[in-house]
This record gives structure tokens, sequence and C-alpha cells, in this order.
């Protein structure tokens, strides 16, 4: 609601996008007086729609929320993908995970294993990701005891290493 605060879409260069192209999420809201926060990276993707609110109103709308902003996993056959948290949903035996492509045809998969991380929990996981990607994509886990966090105290859940002409 602008009544409550700024939406804007926006490219690499912080400039505004146009109706149905992909940019970052930036807030800036109204609510707060004494900590205001001024063209927040809330950290999501989204798409603005060209079609005005059903109800009349003037407000901006969203087409899409596309989620969070990771690295795009590239798939052999020219697929992306940005989001890979299903691949570790009711998966009981893994703490965390980490979706890493070293090539169009290699993704590496971190795991953070609970007690009682089995064969079945790997191959599992394997096979959600290929469903995600491909069937001929080979996917390797390697269990380690933790994943890097950045500055912020977070991870990279997915984390692209293709070179600029393997992504176009």
């Amino acid at each position: 609601n602008p009544d409550a605060g700024i939406l804007e879409v926006v490219d690499n260069e912080l400039k505004p996008v146009s109706a149905g192209v992909e940019g970052e999420v930036l807030a800036t809201g109204f609510i707060r007086p004494n900590q205001p926060l001024i063209r927040y990276r809330v950290g999501d993707l989204a798409v603005l729609s060209d079609l005005p609110t059903r109800c009349g109103r003037q407000m901006p709308v969203l087409r899409e929320v596309i989620g969070r902003v990771e690295d795009t996993i590239y798939g052999s056959d020219g697929r992306r993908m940005v989001r890979f948290h299903g691949v570790f949903v009711d998966q009981s035996n893994v703490q965390e995970g980490q979706i890493i492509q070293e090539s169009l045809q290699q993704i590496r998969v971190r795991i953070v294993p609970k007690p009682g991380f089995s064969k079945r929990d790997e191959l599992d996981v394997i096979k959600r990701v290929q469903q995600r990607l491909s069937e001929d994509m080979r996917i390797s886990v390697e269990l380690v005891e933790n994943i890097e966090r950045t500055k912020s105290g977070k991870f990279r859940a997915v984390v692209c290493n293709l070179s600029p002409e393997e992504r176009a």
C-alpha cells in the first residue's frame, strides 16, 4: 500500500524496470519514523504487472514474486532454476543443504547430516535434484560439518560457479 511505503522493482544498477521484467525488490517504509528503511533490499525478486488493480485503485501490482535473490542454476537444456528449497523438505536427516553448480552437467550438493543420515537419504536428494533439472545431470553429495556463512550470518543455499559464457 503506498500509504505505508514504496515498493520498487529494480535492475542490477538499482534503476526501475518496466512491467513484465524481473528485478530485485526495494522497499521504503513510512511507518517507522525513528528508524526508517529507505530502499531496503529485502532479498526478493519480483515482476511488476502492467494491469491495474481489480478494485480500480492506483497502486502497484506484482504479477509474480519469484523468490529470494540467489544464484541461478542452469540446466544443459537451457532451463534455469532459482529455488531449490524443496530438495530438503521432509528430509529429517538433513540439518542444512547447499546446491553448487560446477558445470552445465555437474551439481555438487553439500549436506550437513543429522545422526541417522544414510545412503537412502543421499539417493533421495539426488533424485530430487534430478527431477528439478534433468536425469542426465551428474549429482555428487558431499557431507560436511558446516556450511560457510556470509558476513550477515547466513549461508548461500544456491551457488553457481559457471562462467558468464556458460551462463549465456
